[in-house]
């Protein structure tokens, strides 16, 4: 008899437990980021072609007045007159050649402004780079650009993560 009660109740309980349907949370979708025209990629690529083959005034008609250079290691450069005479420079009397391949591009739009992101259309590119400076030393490193363009898509900030240390290594005089 008390194995029959022990029976029922374990039977009781399964088809109880079986009977419940586990709570599945509803999953809301948000407007605040969308995927952006890919218009925006074509924009980054020509930035980069322009900058590789030294092209610097077409570089240079991407940005806005006003725009923002940044690089990780919390350098910048603000305004496009700054960008433009750093990147003269450079190009001039530092880089050689400067190459970019396997590039990787992503359109993102943040609809509304939220802690560090500015709403507007953001490029978010990848590629590794290949420099050769004018001492002959070449650096191979992998580059991720981080760009906002204004409402007139303009770029007017950039920024840049990169390990600047084959970069310094290349560049110190010993």
């Amino acid at each position: 008899m008390k194995n029959s009660i022990i029976l029922v109740v374990t039977l009781i309980l399964l088809i109880w437990a079986c009977n419940q349907v586990p709570k599945v949370e509803q999953v809301t979708t948000t407007k605040d980021f969308e995927f952006a025209d890919d218009k925006y990629i074509v924009m980054g690529k020509k930035s980069i072609e322009d900058l590789a083959h030294g092209n610097i005034d077409n570089f240079l008609n991407a940005l806005a007045d006003n725009a923002v250079y940044k690089w990780n290691n919390g350098d910048s450069l603000v305004g496009k007159e700054s960008i433009a005479t750093y990147w003269r420079d450079r190009r001039k009397n530092v880089i050689d050649t400067i190459t970019f391949t396997n590039d990787i591009w992503l359109t993102v739009k943040a609809n509304e402004s939220a802690k560090n992101v500015e709403s507007g259309v953001y490029l978010l590119g990848w590629f590794d780079t290949s420099i050769t400076y004018k001492t002959r030393k070449i650096v191979n490193i992998s580059i991720h650009n981080v760009y906002h363009f204004d409402d007139n898509d303009k770029i007017d900030f950039v920024l840049q993560y990169l390990d600047r240390a084959p970069i310094n290594a290349v560049m110190s005089k010993k």
